[in-house]
């Protein structure tokens, strides 16, 4: 009679284990947390030696269809942060360059850190899935430049975010992007998710700090080229 008991219990709690995974993970998915990216650059430091001081990873924090992306590189030197303010349909750009700090606000699709757009972009969709951290992750094909360079991007619809692709070449595809291709200032790079978290994310961290200068965005664009 024990033994009927203890494993019911064990499939009673298997069970709710199944069901709470699925609500996190269901169809909506999770609408808060952070997605840390590493990046991985297309070119060696022989051939372009600014690689090594280029930033290793991106950090994306969202909430409530708000988006706040950061990386940082040369040693510290420099951080670049990306917000979309999604209620109010505005994007800010930071930058961080030792003790100066600059900002300037868009209402356009304002694109994060230099991150070009592609002469042309075709998105080709399949069938082909993949789990990348237990998220189910759907397959596109992308071909940029007119066919130029083609190469896959993985995206899931298992994190809740509205047009999560608005400020990039990917626009059209309906998910958060798990693994794919961009070129920022000339400058070719992967970037592949290798930790999510669910967790709450504080109001104040989609809103301009204070400290920060406005400045006009060919200022910023000038300080990127600058870098490269």
């Amino acid at each position: 009679m024990q033994s009927r008991l203890k494993l019911l219990l064990v499939i009673v709690v298997v069970a709710l284990l199944s069901v709470s995974c699925q609500l996190k993970l269901g169809q909506n998915g999770i609408d808060e947390g952070s997605i840390r990216y590493k990046i991985t650059y297309l070119q060696s430091e022989k051939d372009n030696p600014i690689i090594s001081l280029m930033p290793g990873y991106l950090t994306m924090q969202f909430k409530n269809n708000s988006v706040r992306m950061d990386v940082e590189g040369w040693m510290g030197v420099f951080k670049s942060t990306f917000i979309r303010q999604y209620e109010k349909q505005k994007s800010v750009n930071l930058l961080k360059m030792m003790s100066k700090r600059y900002y300037y606000t868009s209402t356009e699709t304002t694109q994060f850190m230099g991150m070009d757009t592609y002469h042309s972009v075709d998105v080709a969709f399949d069938n082909e899935v993949r789990d990348i951290l237990d998220f189910k992750c759907k397959h596109a094909r992308v071909s940029v430049n007119n066919g130029a360079e083609t190469f896959s991007i993985y995206y899931t619809r298992q994190i809740a975010i509205k047009e999560p692709n608005a400020q990039t070449p990917y626009f059209e595809i309906p998910g958060v992007l798990m693994a794919f291709q961009i070129e920022v200032n000339g400058i070719a790079m992967y970037l592949e998710a290798v930790e999510v978290i669910e967790r709450e994310i504080p109001d104040a961290i989609f809103e301009i700090p204070e400290g920060f200068e406005e400045v006009p965005k060919a200022s910023i664009d000038e300080i990127f080229s600058a870098l490269k």
